[in-house]
This record gives C-alpha cells, sequence and structure tokens, in this order.
C-alpha cells in the first residue's frame, strides 16, 4: 500500500502565524509623547531634580527630537537630564566675590 503525504492547509498555517508571531514580537514600541503629568509622576517615583514643564516644554519645541534622531525613550530622556543637572551643581565654579563678600 502505498502512502501519500496529504497536503494540510491549516498547518501550513499555523506555520505561518508562528513566523509572523516571532518576526513582529521583536518590534519596538511606537514612542508618543507624554503628557506633563506623566512626566510629573515620573519624576516623583524615582525621585528626580527635574522640572517637568521645563523638560515637557523645551522637547515639544523641539518635536521630540533629541539632536537630529527622533526621542525613544522620554523616561531615558529625564534621568540624562537628572544626571546632568547634579553634575552641573556639583561642577559650579565659585567666584572670589562669592567666596569672600564684600571684603574684594
Amino acid at each position: 500500500m502505498e502512502s501519500k503525504a496529504t497536503f494540510k492547509p491549516y498547518l501550513q498555517l499555523a506555520v505561518w502565524v508562528k513566523i509572523i508571531n516571532k518576526r513582529d514580537s521583536g518590534k519596538k514600541q511606537v514612542f508618543s509623547v507624554p503628557t506633563i503629568e506623566e512626566i510629573t509622576e515620573y519624576i516623583v517615583t524615582e525621585k528626580l531634580n527635574i522640572d517637568a514643564e521645563k523638560f515637557y516644554y523645551y522637547y515639544e519645541s523641539n518635536g521630540w527630537m533629541v539632536g537630529k534622531n527622533k526621542m525613544k525613550s522620554w523616561k531615558m530622556a529625564l534621568k540624562s537630564w537628572n544626571s546632568k543637572n547634579s553634575n552641573q551643581s556639583t561642577n559650579k565654579t565659585v567666584t572670589k566675590k562669592e567666596v569672600y563678600g564684600e571684603l574684594i
């Protein structure tokens, strides 16, 4: 008796669905512009030292671009701003007048 391979379209479909799902699962999420409230909430939960409105209006005026590239993660941008702010406050140069006051 000769066995013939039978075509089973539902198995073919299942294979293609797995391939498509695997390919689509690695896609990155599309960036969505945060609200000032979302930014404020994240600043509070992460204990960052940043003005939410200043951050929002800065990037809103630049079209949410970082240099020539579209922003990918506003949360990472906030953390970057926080580290820059902390570096600027610790590396602040002090003038002689600030140190000696009215003695000069």
